[in-house]
């Protein structure tokens, strides 16, 4: 979990960006701004984003596509590796990362606030956020407020042309505490639109860009009963995604957009957490949901569809002396209604997936600081509109897609176990995992060249396959002010039918740090600076339409600490990324194949707290 002084000082430009430095966790990026997370390999609808524990809906299915999610507003993330079908259904095979917002402050006062600038040299990027909060009686509030603009992405042999981008976003939430329960409102706006680098040696001059928009609206009910706590959960999204081919950012409320998809999502979700029962305790819970996506563009890519979902699950947990045993199990229902389109030839018609899974985890405290863990879950994912009829160019992708509408659910059987040492001069874990993934679906290019578009058509397939892996992290404290960092993780991934490479698997990497501390130093408290390595490896183990990238080692410097004014802590985090500005590919960039990673940078936070009205 990244939270408090460690989330300020590896915070990035996005949210995938922010989370990269934790052991088996990459990101598969177009530019820094927009970027998905890849979990133990895997990425788009086998991660599951979520806000607060709940799941963050959108057009997430290709690589551009970020989750519409404000990195100002996190309070904490929480990074789940592994399979989690069994709380968050469909999709969780690779992991869970979870973005929980900023909470009510308790004794905050009337109204206090807080302000963020931020800023990123390496793409001109300037950002502000502001945040007002506070409480009267048993009313609580939250308001905030991020706007940013980013220039054209700065590498060692120049910029990337049409690689900018813009956003602003909002979010307000409303709390009220009764003798009858806790009752929270949150509503948060994302609008963000950003410009896609073109290919030089296809149409240089080409100013592609993207629109997106994310409306969420969450109601939460929590109450304590006899036997337990009861939560309800209600949720709301919409997500409105719109692909140009040329033109610029105040074009997009005006021009005609080649695609354009708009996806509604309205569910509810039922948590009983029962007190304990002898050495057992846990959740019992059931989700429904409704999808719906219009296809409103001029070329509709994929059809409109409806998507309902409901799910029924239990989890306990067991404290038996030194072990502690887990078990979950879940069953889960989906209808897809998929409508009928002539442009890309696909007749009205209804799909239906069912699927049972569960999980069983034990943990051996052999000492007070070490232990031992295994974990052995299954998984699974129902095929997704786009993979089963898409039929056409996706622009943000740059390449011609086609679905395969005879796809099968996906299913994974994971075990992974670990050792865990933890005391207060070393935290050490060392984690071993092996993931088959049955029936899985990959993109993969036909040689067949669309005679309209001259793009390479590329059809969507499935296969056996198998991911799996180690990751470790160590940290030691060698004097209270001088602590040393260690982490890494190695892995591949396999189709097992054909025996060849997966795409889309990162390279490996080992990272190495230091960081010293002081309490105190003039007029700074909690000062800290460090330096860390980066090395990622060759990677030569390709999927059909890939190509190797070079291994490469990165330098960074962090510096930061805390400063009282007015009675507050301000907190400043500066950063040297890239120090060497070393040229270099990473092998999950969209822009490998012409267009080099961000060179050397300097990015810098400050956050200040302030107060309207005690």
């Amino acid at each position: 979990m990244l939270e408090g002084r460690e989330l300020d000082a590896n915070f990035g430009q996005s949210l995938s960006q922010t989370i990269e430095s934790v052991p088996g966790v990459s990101t598969f990026a177009r530019g820094p701004m927009n970027g998905k997370p890849v979990v133990r390999g895997l990425t788009a609808q086998r991660v599951t984003v979520a806000e607060n524990g709940q799941r963050h809906e959108s057009q997430g299915w290709d690589d551009e596509q970020s989750p519409e999610i404000d990195i100002f507003d996190a309070e904490q993330i929480e990074i789940v590796r592994g399979p989690h079908s069994v709380l968050f259904g469909s999709d969780a095979l690779g992991g869970v990362v979870n973005v929980i917002t900023r909470p009510f402050d308790e004794g905050a006062g009337r109204l206090n606030g807080l302000l963020v600038f931020n800023g990123f040299t390496v793409d001109q990027q300037a950002a502000g956020h502001v945040s007002l909060f506070g409480s009267s009686s048993d009313v609580r509030y939250r308001g905030s407020f991020t706007a940013r603009t980013v220039g054209d992405i700065g590498t060692p042999e120049g910029t990337l042309p049409n690689s900018g981008a813009k956003e602003t976003n909002g979010r307000g939430t409303l709390g009220l505490d009764k003798e009858w329960g806790n009752l929270s409102l949150d509503y948060s706006h994302f609008d963000q639109t950003f410009k896609i680098s073109p290919d030089p040696d296809e149409d240089p001059d080409a100013t592609p860009f993207q629109k997106i928009l994310h409306d969420q609206a969450q109601l939460l009910y929590g109450t304590g009963l006899s036997f337990g706590r009861l939560e309800v959960n209600g949720n709301w999204q919409l997500s409105t995604r719109s692909e140009f081919e040329e033109g610029e950012e105040e074009d997009a409320d005006t021009a005609m957009p080649a695609v354009k998809l708009r996806l509604h999502t309205a569910g509810g979700e039922v948590k009983l957490h029962h007190h304990p029962i002898g050495s057992m305790f846990g959740t019992i819970g059931g989700s429904i949901s409704r999808q719906s996506n219009e296809t409103l563009g001029e070329e509709p890519l994929i059809p409109g569809f409806t998507d309902v979902n409901g799910s029924f699950f239990v989890y306990e947990e067991f404290g038996l002396s030194d072990v502690n045993v887990s078990v979950g199990a879940r069953y889960d229902n989906r209808k897809l209604d998929v409508d009928e389109n002539d442009d890309i030839g696909v007749e009205a018609q209804t799909r239906t997936y069912d699927a049972f899974t569960g999980s069983v985890g034990v943990v051996f405290h052999a000492t007070d600081r070490l232990s031992f863990a295994s974990n052995l879950g299954k998984g699974w994912r129902a095929p997704i509109a786009e993979e089963l009829f898409v039929n056409g160019v996706d622009e943000g992708a740059v390449r011609f897609k086609v679905g395969d509408s005879t796809l099968a659910p996906e299913e994974s059987i994971n075990i992974d176990a670990s050792i865990r040492y933890n005391d207060p001069k070393v935290k050490a874990e060392l984690s071993l995992f092996h993931n088959r993934i049955n029936k899985y679906i990959f993109l993969s290019p036909s040689g067949e060249v669309d005679s309209a578009s001259g793009f390479e058509k590329s059809f969507h397939h499935q296969a056996n396959a198998t991911i799996m892996g180690i990751e470790y992290s160590l940290e030691s404290a060698l004097t209270d002010n001088f602590i040393v960092q260690a982490s890494g993780n190695f892995l591949n991934g396999r189709n097992d039918e054909t025996d060849t490479w997966l795409p889309m698997i990162p390279a490996n990497r080992i990272i190495f740090g230091i960081r010293l501390t002081e309490p105190s130093l003039l007029m700074w408290r909690s000062p800290y600076f460090s330096v860390k390595a980066k090395v990622t490896f060759d990677q030569n183990h390709l999927a059909e339409d890939e190509d190797p990238t070079g291994g490469y080692s990165l330098f960074d410097l962090g510096f930061g600490g805390m400063m009282n004014a007015g009675g507050h802590a301000i907190k400043f985090d500066f950063a040297v990324l890239n120090l060497l500005n070393k040229a270099y590919f990473d092998h999950l960039s969209r822009y490998k194949d012409y267009g080099l990673n961000p060179g050397v940078g300097v990015s810098a936070k400050v956050t200040v707290p302030f107060t309207v009205a005690e």
